[in-house]
């Protein structure tokens, strides 16, 4: 979905069993809260999207690699209890 004017992440609800999403360059996407049920996400590429709300991504436990290279003043300390969680910049 890298690179899409897609600005909807809602149908993304039903793949529980994703582990790896690409919204990179996807510059109509701002609210995450679609993801927050994706359990099994292991690694999310946001760079140079216009989202700065990473609350939705908290309770994701397999989140290992996320890349929040040149998004504007996303608050990664809501993130700080994901130990295992590498923050791309």
């Amino acid at each position: 979905m890298s690179s899409t004017q897609v600005s909807d992440l809602s149908p993304l609800k039903l793949l529980t069993k994703l582990m790896h999403l690409d919204l990179a360059f996807a510059r109509a996407v701002s609210d995450l809260s679609p993801l927050e049920g994706l359990k099994a996400l292991e690694s999310l590429d946001l760079k140079y999207t216009p989202t700065s709300n990473l609350a939705p991504l908290a309770g994701l436990r397999s989140l290992r690699v996320l890349n929040i290279r040149a998004v504007s003043g996303a608050d990664i300390s809501v993130l700080a209890h994901l130990k295992s969680l590498r923050i791309e910049t």
